[in-house]
């Protein structure tokens, strides 16, 4: 379906049949009501398979959303009169409409938005069909997703609006750009993936400044930890606007569940709420303009005592992600920009030839969960290193073959522990370089913000070096972390805090 394109400059014969009070003008499709009750509409003259593939479009204007009759109906595919799915703008809401049997459900209703809600999708992949928006035609938003409810192989694309009463005024909806997003964007990728992964992937060369750090769920404090899951709104913004003046623009909540505590940072369907941790984050995100990644279900010392070789261990930890991950979507959905998965592997997992198969299985199934189930937003995972058990081409390569699917890995620097210097970073990254080259992978450098032997942050020099280390080997950096090791509130000075700002203004200019 996707390669049906049209910029709208004029109706074509052939490739649309038109009804009623429809046309082309100003290089948009418009369609207008009459006064009485009636939809026109324009419909392709052809019909197209939506398996695999989506029907986009621009939706300029949504037309008198003033009038209660007035509907529009975007982005519909239809395979007869009683089997369709569209949006439906209508009163100032947006939906996901679907007739299945000749049978009319309506999902998702939120209040329209002509900013947020410019470009529409209605996408297909391995089953499920997904309605998306957003709001530049780049970055996605998972909105709506269904098991298929009828075939989906020869279906038309239909553009209608109209009115189910009489009205005394008259309406018109414009469309534009369908399956013709902004020069360069992929019209079927996945929501979230362009201007995020994809971008990253096609840009190896990023400046040597972290755009993202993460969030360590900690109930007590003590070193390299700050209690955080019981902060209020206002400290997470007060620290994200921190964060967002020296170029940190992300931030990645490590876990949402600890499985040795038995407790929750969300309203949790299977364990213990201890606190609203993640909403309370993603409404300082909102106000303060920050992404925010969410981790799963995480237990540590997770790779000890042979587990990561144990498939059944394996599928009870695959069973406990897949929980937190329903839970999150449906309470979060929308909010979500990306997924972690919190069980790091390191390089004494990756020399254990039993434990490859297991853990290439493990990290294959909840990556193929995440991606095909919720709109298939980016997976992220963060290797380490620490042990220096392999040379690079070995944990590089053996690192790969675990991990084939992971949009986003961020190796973790092992500068924290001392014994590692830059030139032991360049060395490593420029292995995982080579070897993540030219795959469907962004490599991220994920830089420790700690000295292990000093219970201190890193000094501002260091960090600057290990972060320099690796120019032109990663499509991005983040750092562990920017509340425990840099924020003012918990290291008690501004003194890193504003050296790193220092650093960064030579590279913030060139991340947006």
């Amino acid at each position: 379906m996707h390669t049906l394109t049209d910029d709208c400059s004029g109706i074509t014969a052939g490739k649309w049949v038109s009804f009623g009070n429809v046309g082309s003008a100003d290089g948009r499709f418009h369609v207008t009501s009459h006064l009485e009750a009636s939809y026109p509409s324009i419909s392709s003259d052809a019909a197209y398979s939506l398996a695999g593939s989506c029907l986009l479009m621009e939706v300029t204007d949504a037309g008198n959303q003033c009038l209660p009759s007035w509907e529009v109906f975007p982005c519909k595919v239809k395979l007869d009169s009683g089997n369709w799915m569209s949006f439906r703008i209508d009163n100032g809401s947006i939906r996901a409409r679907r007739v299945a049997d000749g049978t009319t459900t309506d999902s998702g209703s939120t209040a329209y938005s002509a900013t947020n809600h410019r470009w529409l999708r209605i996408r297909e992949s391995g089953g499920m069909t997904y309605w998306e928006t957003s709001a530049d035609g780049v970055v996605w938003n998972s909105f709506h997703r269904i098991t298929n409810p009828f075939p989906v192989v020869a279906l038309r694309v239909e553009i209608a609006a109209g009115n189910w009463a009489a009205e005394p005024s008259a309406s018109t909806a414009r469309f534009d750009n369908i399956n013709l997003p902004p020069s360069g964007v992929d019209a079927t990728g996945p929501a979230g993936a362009a201007g995020t992964v994809k971008e990253l992937q096609n840009h190896r060369h990023v400046p040597p400044a972290m755009r993202a750090t993460f969030i360590q769920p900690m109930a007590v404090s003590g070193y390299p930890n700050f209690p955080t899951v019981d902060w209020t709104q206002a400290q997470y913004e007060r620290n994200f606007a921190l964060m967002t003046s020296v170029g940190i623009d992300t931030v990645c909540v490590q876990f949402t569940v600890d499985r040795d505590a038995g407790e929750a940072y969300y309203p949790s369907a299977m364990w213990p709420q201890r606190s609203n941790m993640v909403e309370l984050i993603l409404n300082a995100a909102e106000k303060t303009g920050v992404k925010v990644w969410v981790g799963l279900a995480n237990t540590w010392w997770w790779e000890e005592n042979g587990q990561p070789g144990d498939y059944a261990w394996l599928t009870c930890q695959l069973a406990d992600d897949k929980a937190c991950a329903e839970d999150l979507d449906a309470l979060y959905g929308d909010c979500i920009h990306g997924w972690y998965i919190p069980n790091e592997v390191g390089d004494q997992q990756l020399a254990n030839a039993a434990y490859i198969d297991p853990m290439k299985w493990f990290y294959g199934e909840i990556t193929a969960y995440l991606h095909g189930n919720f709109g298939r937003k980016p997976v992220m995972s963060s290797p380490s290193y620490f042990n220096l058990t392999l040379d690079g081409p070995t944990y590089a390569a053996k690192l790969r073959e675990v991990m084939p699917d992971v949009d986003v890995v961020a190796v973790q620097d092992g500068g924290g522990y001392d014994y590692i210097s830059a030139s032991d970073i360049h060395y490593w990254f420029t292995h995982l370089r080579n070897e993540f080259r030219g795959t469907s992978t962004a490599l991220w450098h994920n830089a420790d913000m700690f000295s292990a032997s000093a219970n201190t942050p890193m000094p501002p020099g260091r960090l600057q070096d290990n972060l320099q280390a690796t120019c032109g080997l990663v499509a991005g950096y983040t750092g562990f972390s920017f509340i425990s090791q840099m924020g003012p509130d918990t290291v008690g000075t501004d003194a890193y805090w504003a050296a790193y700002g220092q650093y960064a203004a030579t590279y913030v200019s060139h991340l947006a």
